[in-house]
């Protein structure tokens, strides 16, 4: 896995390339967007760490998944905020209703749901009760169309033997942006136009959402995982079970 971080604190920068580098993880640092967007068009990364865009007071709320655990090993708690993550027993869909709930308690300021197209399937239209009351929520769906956290376990455990855990291509930001006239929802497949469309998404006078394209093969941050003897040998897959695939 590598990493980007965009950080434009020195101190804190040089930290977490240093923790990051001691696991074995390949990671970029830079100081601003800018620089980072130069080393985005030069290199391929698995996850983008945009530390400097949720301000100070943003309050963060983390489904479960390979999403999940991704947000809890890279993503800072903000300074006078609250991270919450859904943990126990792992329920998926939980930050939407959480992140709703978190944006009613705490009025005044911004509330980022973090969660992946599967934890979406779940609960997420819990989206329209953010819309009906102009929520100042941010909903950030990593869409990797799979069960990712299980992908990864059916190629580590399971000899690439697949079952139903991968799914058909979806555009979520699309999809929301009919469903809800006058929400904005929008994809995004490219780096490059990630930074704007988060800030634009972070800005939005009461929800919003941004539909993040990722990888399923892309290998979550847990340390079992992550040595060279458990990479995944990724075969191709059988698609026959898989009636939405196009």
């Amino acid at each position: 896995m590598r990493l980007l971080l965009i950080e434009d604190e020195p101190g804190l920068r040089e930290g977490i390339a240093a923790a990051a580098r001691a696991t074995g993880l390949g990671l970029d640092a830079a100081p601003d967007l800018a620089a980072g967007r130069a080393l985005g068009r030069a290199h391929r990364y698995d996850c983008v760490i945009v530390d400097r865009m949720l301000p100070d007071g943003t309050d963060i709320v983390v489904d479960a998944g390979n999403i999940g655990a991704s947000a809890i090993h890279h993503l800072p708690v903000r300074r006078d905020g609250r991270f919450v993550v859904a943990l126990g027993m792992g329920g998926m869909g939980y930050s939407f209703g959480a992140g709703i709930g978190m944006s009613f308690a705490r009025p005044g300021r911004r509330t980022v749901v973090i969660a992946g197209d599967g934890a979406f399937y779940m609960h997420g239209m819990e989206i329209h009760t953010a819309v009906q009351y102009r929520l100042p929520i941010t909903f950030l769906l990593f869409d990797n169309h799979a069960h990712a956290m299980c992908v990864t376990r059916e190629q580590l455990f399971y000899d690439d033997l697949y079952s139903f855990n991968r799914f058909g291509v979806s555009r979520l930001g699309r999809g929301l942006a009919e469903m809800f006239p006058g929400l904005s929802a929008v994809d995004v497949d490219d780096l490059d136009a990630l930074p704007d469309a988060l800030t634009h998404a972070l800005e939005v006078d009461g929800p919003a959402v941004l539909s993040v394209e990722c990888s399923a093969d892309e290998i979550p941050p847990f340390a079992p995982f992550l040595g060279a003897d458990r990479r995944p040998r990724i075969a191709k897959e059988s698609q026959a079970h898989v009636a939405a695939r196009t």
